[in-house]
Order: structure tokens, then sequence, then C-alpha cells
């Protein structure tokens, strides 16, 4: 059907109606209809469009209360009889919906029971060629997750996260950059509510892709691979683990001081300790230490945690004199 079949909107009802048949299928804020979603001109005041709602929900096309549902039916006949949507209606939906968006943001940064509401709307802005500000809708919802899971609603964060990452390998491809930035971002979100093994699977997927189009010894290839072998201790692969961090080791060759080398060394000596294999653990971890020793200090914090490494590893090994010392330099008084 063209657009040449649309049918006219002169009414606020109507006109309101087709604006709130564009959104997703998902409840509407009450907040964000304004007269800045309905189709230009945008000749309408706030109490019109009060009244145009109580016109469409007395006539039963919508329910109205905190939030919005346009009835089903009434969305399927008004985007039939408006395809494809005009593009300046399309724009003004896009453009009211960013701006609100960005204002709720904006207002505070404690939790705001609107901002979840807004999700699934701006996920359907992803996937309508039509609508312009796709780099802008991706970076808003990117700020959206990040804010959900600042204030702990970690599952509306990862749908959000799902969908930028659907967005990207459909927009872009499964391997841009872009998507595998995306899918980090959604396996640490899904490591926080526990989901281990589908974060283990994107790691996986991320660290596959990078190290087929950017070479093994790339840093994001690197970085992608410490992420994977971190996600498999939690699910009881250790060895595979270690195997990952002693190839990270080999591949960076870096030296004995680096940052990278002494992270990577500690999270190696974990998996062996934890595979029983606690000579070679206490071998890196005293190795570990004594670089923080010379680089960092008796009492800096990375040396401390240093210590308590080795001393767990030494009370595994039945050398427990040799660990409570090392703890008695960290705790005197006892």
């Amino acid at each position: 059907m063209t657009s040449s079949m649309a049918v006219p909107v002169r009414n606020p009802a109507d006109r309101l109606l087709h604006a709130l048949a564009q959104l997703s299928a998902a409840p509407i804020p009450r907040e964000l209809i304004t007269p800045a979603l309905v189709a230009p001109p945008r000749d309408l005041s706030q109490s019109a469009i009060d009244r145009a709602l109580d016109q469409l929900r007395r006539h039963h096309l919508v329910t109205a209360r905190s939030t919005v549902k346009v009835h089903p039916l009434a969305r399927q006949v008004v985007r039939l009889m408006a395809r494809p949507a005009p593009a300046d209606w399309a724009l003004g939906i896009e453009n009211a919906l960013i701006g609100f968006t960005l204002d709720r943001l904006a207002q505070t940064s404690s939790p705001d029971p609107v901002l979840p509401l807004l999700v699934p709307h701006l996920v359907r802005l992803t996937m309508i060629d039509a609508w312009h500000s796709y780099r802008a809708v991706r970076a808003l919802l990117n700020s959206l997750a990040d804010r959900l899971r600042r204030h702990g609603d970690t599952d509306a964060a990862v749908t959000v996260l799902r969908r930028i990452l659907k967005a990207n390998e459909l927009r872009y491809s499964a391997t841009h950059p872009r998507a595998s930035r995306c899918r980090r971002n959604l396996a640490a979100a899904l490591q926080e509510l526990g989901r281990h093994r589908e974060a283990a699977r994107l790691h996986r997927a991320t660290y596959d892709i990078r190290r087929r189009t950017l070479g093994a010894d790339h840093p994001h290839t690197l970085r992608s691979q410490r992420d994977h072998a971190d996600a498999l201790p939690v699910l009881g692969r250790h060895r595979k683990a270690a195997e990952l961090y002693r190839a990270e080791l080999e591949t960076r060759a870096q030296r004995e001081d680096h940052p990278n080398t002494l992270d990577t060394r500690t999270r190696l000596a974990t998996a062996l300790h934890a595979l029983g294999r606690y000579e070679e653990a206490a071998d890196l971890h005293r190795a570990v230490l004594t670089v923080r020793r010379r680089t960092r200090g008796e009492r800096h914090p990375s040396t401390l945690r240093a210590r308590v490494d080795l001393a767990v590893t030494l009370d595994a090994l039945g050398r427990t004199g040799e660990a409570a010392e090392l703890r008695g330099e960290d705790h005197r008084s006892t």
C-alpha cells in the first residue's frame, strides 16, 4: 500500500492516534504525550492533546491511565492506512522521543520509573529505515542502559543492549567493531545477573571475531581473550581459563613489571590454584609479589593483595608458617 492511500488526518484525536500508532505496542508514558509528538503542523495545546486522548479512550481506541496503550487492531489499521509513514511525521515523532528521553536523563541521577518505559519505543526507532537519527538513538540507548545498570535494573539494561546489538548487526555486520563493543557490554550485564553461560558465549564470539579480523596480537583481541578467560572460572572451566591466560602472556610478551603482565599472572595463578596446581600458583604469586614490593612498596594495596594471594596458596600447600608470616606483615597487631 502506498502513501497515496494514506488516510487524511484532520482532527486532534486522529492526529494523536496516528502518532501513538507509530510507537511500539508497549505502554507509552503519559508524560510523553505532548504536542511535540503529534505530526505537524503542531498547532495543538496540551489541553487539546488531553481532550483528544480522552476522546480516544472513550471510543476504546486506547487505554489511558499512568501509561497509554493503543488497541492492537486500531494500531494495525492506522499503520496499514498510513504506510509508509510520512517523513515529517517520522522525524517529528523521532525528535520528540529523543528529546523527551534526553530531558529525563538530565533531570536527575536517581532512578526514574519512566526511563524503562521508553526503551521499546526507542528500540522501534532503530527498526525503521525512514527514521534518520540512528547514531543518536544508539548513543541514547547506550546511555539509558548504563543508567539502568547503575540503578540495579539490569534486566531492563539487558533488553536494551540486546536490541542495540541486533540493530548494529543488521545495519553493519556481526563482525563490525560497534557490534563487538555492544556484545561485550551485553555480556557484562548478563554476568551481573548471574547468567554466566550466556555471557561466556558472547565473550567467546567476540574473541573469535576479533582474532579472525584483527589478528591474535591486536590489543582488542587480547582484551576479548581476557574477557573470555575471566568468564570461565565461575563455570568451573579453570583449565581453559589457564590456557587463555598463558597464551595471553606469551602473545603480549611484555616486561615483567607491566600492569598487564602482573594482572594476567595473578589470574593465571588463581586458575592454577583452582586446578590444585599449588606449586605453580605459588611461584606466580611470589613473582608478582616481588615486583609489587619493588615498584609499589610494602604498604601499597596491590602489594597487600599479592601477599594475601600468596598466603592462601601457601596454606593450600600446608606451608602455614610462611603463610602466617605473610599475613603477619599485614596484621602486625595480631
